[in-house]
């Protein structure tokens, strides 16, 4: 008796668990909103201008996770890299986070692992291994990154391909001549850099044929 006792109690715990995590899963889904980026690249400029006015921005591999009920949200990524137009001079930081607030109210039935969209203000810190290379960015950002994975499991984040990120807004930074600035950005999604590259890659090997 004691051991089927312990039968049936082991049995009751296993499917108590059971409906437990399946009750966190749809409550976490329901909560957060998850996309995630390969990379983006773009064009981007300060003002006041100084030797580094102008510049090419590079970002790769990018995490957003946003709570939905109150639109904030973290941005997260391991490589963000800016090179000067005119002499070719590069910086790369490995520690980039965000926080942001998404003014956009949207069900979020129609988003969780569907299309991400986003406009509102953000905030953001770019920094180095060096303390002297540190930058923060305050401004407002809008972009919109359509999701080409068809299923996902709920603890995977979409991907998404960029279409077109903007911001504008105020930086600063210590490692420039001027270190107040206001800055605009305009990026797209890494993978039409890989398709240009692969465009003139192919019409060079077929001028040489």
């Amino acid at each position: 008796m004691i051991l089927l006792y312990n039968a049936k109690m082991n049995k009751f715990k296993l499917i108590s668990i059971f409906i437990f995590l399946i009750s966190l899963n749809n409550a976490y889904a329901q909560v957060f909103d998850f996309a995630f980026n390969l990379g983006s690249w773009g064009w981007g400029m300060n003002i006041p201008r100084d030797s580094n006015s102008g510049h090419m921005t590079y970002e790769l591999f990018t995490l957003y996770i946003e709570h939905i009920n109150s639109g904030f949200g973290i941005k997260l990524s391991p490589f963000n890299a800016w090179e000067n137009i005119s002499n070719s001079n590069y910086l790369i930081t490995p520690i980039n986070i965000g926080l942001f607030y998404n003014i956009l109210d949207l069900d979020p039935w129609d988003r969780i692992g569907s299309n991400y969209f986003f406009a509102g203000p953000f905030i953001s810190l770019n920094y180095s291994f060096n303390p002297n290379v540190t930058q923060i960015n305050i401004g407002i950002r809008a972009f919109v990154m359509i999701n080409y994975r068809k299923f996902w499991d709920w603890f995977i984040p979409p991907i998404g391909f960029k279409i077109l990120n903007l911001e504008l807004g105020y930086r600063f930074n210590n490692f420039r001549l001027n270190n107040h600035q206001f800055f605009f950005t305009i990026t797209t999604d890494i993978l039409v850099l890989g398709y240009i590259l692969a465009a003139i890659f192919g019409a060079a090997m077929s001028n040489t044929d």
